[in-house]
């Protein structure tokens, strides 16, 4: 997208286009990591212990910790999916908005190409 002169806009589709598929590639990458992540922290799943005082106290909130950065990790995955959604749905508009603009100008065209003409009265 560019912005051009005052309130004048100007959409560039193929902009909007590739700005979708590297959005969606870091959503799927986002949530990728997220899953590696959960995967990855297993091994030192029972580093604190099994279920003595040192285990009571750190595994309860070290698993909050975990579970807080997935659900971080999946929200900013989301959020690039509703901002491609969004883009998606300006390139929509836009084609629909230009549609509209040129079905009126051949609609005006149509209506401006024979004035003048037809039968003149002196």
């Amino acid at each position: 997208m560019s912005y051009g002169y005052g309130s004048a806009f100007e959409m560039d589709p193929g902009v909007l286009r590739n700005f979708i598929t590297e959005a969606r590639a870091l959503g799927k990458g986002i949530r990728a990591a997220a899953a590696a992540f959960e995967s990855d922290l297993q091994s030192t799943a029972n580093w604190a212990g099994i279920d003595d005082e040192f285990y009571q106290e750190t595994a309860p909130p070290d698993r909050r910790d975990v579970e807080a950065m997935i659900r971080s990790y999946y929200a900013i995955a989301d959020a690039f999916d509703g901002i491609t959604e969004g883009r998606f749905l300006e390139i929509q508009e836009g084609k629909r908005t230009a549609g509209n603009a040129m079905d009126a100008m051949d609609e005006m065209k149509a209506r401006t190409d024979h004035i003048g003409e037809g039968s003149r009265k002196r």
